[in-house]
């Protein structure tokens, strides 16, 4: 990690500067902008907008890092390249930080950029968007250590809603984009990466989330896997081209114990929808395009962060679940999607080669019309992270909120599936209409098992349901069955030998752990379970649905 972050570059005050309105950057700002850099003085800040001139050099660094002054700013390079001489190559081409200062009391605040744009621009260099700052600054390390909320502390006190768009990024053997701990909401699209990389081409680190990587091209030839995304939540990957990932294309963990930064949050939920990797090189040395928790305590310093009650200092796992892996498509003949958490659902992908793609997993996974193709094929089917995860294909719709877990309601308006988008449309749900239904069957000593019929009548479909299992004698846990989010299918008890015991609901079926119920049932859908013993099957499966 360069010098220069470590000291993070933030002005200390003692009180915060205020808003102001973009104007054009001053024939003046212009002007030292486009004078060389000096010893020291390699940084120009921005808060006006900029708009460069096609073909010109800019060799000063662009520096966004006194807070609200750079809030709504737009830099439009118009084709401009910017650059350095040796007296900056060590700066990032462009930095957007946050500004500490003292309140009134004396305590440390921080004022953070948002809303800021840069787009049409040539970097030969890194982009940078930091907050409190790195794993290595005191301030992070004693909240990750002492506070129960310093995920959210570190996301209010980051860049927010920050858009780079149609860049061309030569890293020169940097991270070509680093977003550090806490920033949230940043965007990086229409983009193309070239050059080498002494590590990934984009970071996405711990604490960090709702960032969007939208259809770039990856031709840079990195150190390691192309993204990585490292305790960072909610994110969205759409539209890429890997050309080159010779290490791996994107791989989500958390990277425990750090620098003894206690990890929080865990990286859950990410979409990676619709990317093409073209290159299968990484294979020949086992490296897979996708990798579901790649490191699961798998690190010397993961006990750096000891002692401590909250998030990686607990438990050294990756903790990567809910990740939708959809419509992508594979140029690989061996294994290329490692899934070493999960639940993971996994939709639509496409590999050239049979044994590409997983098509279970230990984790509860959904694995639904992954299939071998020559070439990419867009997928018709919506997923959907509503209050419950879903699926619907192309044509169907959903007008149920399924928020509350113990009654289905009409949601606001209907969400319908249309060629793989989803659209709002207005809601046609009629309350009277929608009906829930308890079930459940047991049976001791049969190796045959049992079987629950599931149907709604009276033209009545159904649209979700949730259901328990006990693969041995006992119990379903009531209480956590009317607590469970709609559309989960759960094993309280698994078989003795654990492979020999089935919890059943239409298509899925697992023997332990828990999965999601993504997609429509059959109408009429089975609920059944079965467990072979020494002594005769014992098994239990109950459940609700709901139908409207």
């Amino acid at each position: 990690m360069r010098g220069w972050l470590g000291a993070l570059l933030v002005v200390l005050a003692t009180v915060p500067h205020g808003a102001q309105a973009v104007e054009a950057c001053s024939p003046a700002k212009l002007a030292l902008l486009r004078s060389p850099p000096l010893p020291g003085d390699g940084a120009v800040l921005i808060d006006c907008d900029l708009t460069l001139t096609p073909g010109e050099v800019i060799t000063r660094s662009l520096y966004f890092t006194q807070g609200a002054v750079s809030n709504g700013v737009t830099v439009d390079c118009a084709g401009a390249t910017l650059s350095h001489t040796d007296l900056n190559a060590d700066l990032p081409r462009i930095n957007i930080q946050s500004r500490s200062y003292l309140d009134g009391q004396g305590n440390t605040r921080w004022e953070r950029p948002r809303d800021i744009t840069v787009r049409n621009c040539t970097l030969q260099g890194n982009i940078n968007v930091t907050g409190m700052g790195g794993q290595n600054t005191p301030a992070v390390r004693d909240s990750s250590r002492t506070n129960a909320n310093h995920t959210q502390l570190m996301r209010d006190a980051a860049p927010t809603h920050i858009v780079f768009d149609n860049l061309t990024v030569d890293p020169e053997g940097y991270i070509a984009a680093y977003l550090y701990m806490g920033t949230t909401a940043v965007t990086i699209q229409n983009s193309r990466f070239v050059g080498q990389g002494r590590s990934t081409v984009i970071y996405l680190d711990a604490e960090s989330g709702q960032h969007q990587i939208l259809n770039n091209r990856f031709e840079t030839v990195p150190g390691r896997e192309v993204i990585a995304v490292d305790g960072s939540s909610e994110n969205r990957i759409e539209g890429n081209t890997f050309a080159t990932s010779p290490k791996g294309g994107v791989f989500i963990y958390r990277n425990c114990g750090e620098a003894g930064t206690v990890r929080h949050n865990e990286p859950v939920k990410n979409d990676l929808l619709g990317n093409v990797f073209q290159d299968a090189s990484g294979l020949v040395v086992g490296w897979p395009h996708i990798w579901v928790a790649s490191r699961n305590g798998n690190r010397s310093y993961c006990e750096a962060d000891a002692g401590y009650p909250y998030g990686s200092s607990v438990d050294n796992l990756d903790h990567a679940h809910s990740t939708a892996i959809k419509g992508n498509h594979f140029n690989a003949g061996a294994l290329t999607v490692y899934l070493a958490a999960g639940p993971s659902y996994l939709i639509d992908n496409v590999a050239t080669g049979p044994a590409a793609l997983p098509a279970v997993d230990g984790f509860g996974g959904t694995f639904v019309n992954n299939h071998v193709g020559a070439a990419p094929e867009p997928s018709t089917a919506c997923f959907w992270r509503a209050s419950v995860p879903m699926l619907l294909g192309d044509g169907e719709s959903m007008d149920l909120d399924l928020a509350n877990p113990q009654a289905a309601t009409c949601a606001a308006q209907r969400m319908a599936c249309q060629a793989g988008s989803l659209v709002p449309q207005p809601s046609s749900c009629d309350p009277a209409r929608i009906v829930q239904k308890h079930f459940k069957c047991a049976v001791k000593g049969s190796d045959a098992g049992c079987a629950k019929a599931l149907s709604c009548g009276g033209g009545r479909r159904i649209q979700a349901l949730k259901a328990r299992c006990n693969l041995e004698s006992g119990p379903i846990d009531r209480v956590a069955l009317a607590g469970a989010a709609w559309n989960t299918l759960v094993v309280d008890r698994a078989s003795d030998v654990v492979g020999e015991g089935h919890c059943q609901v239409g298509g899925y079926d697992i023997a332990s752990s828990a999965t999601h119920v993504l997609g429509r049932l059959a109408q009429p859908a089975d609920a059944r379970c079965y467990e072979h013993d020494t002594d005769g099957g014992d098994c239990q499966i109950e459940g609700d649905l709901v139908c409207h």
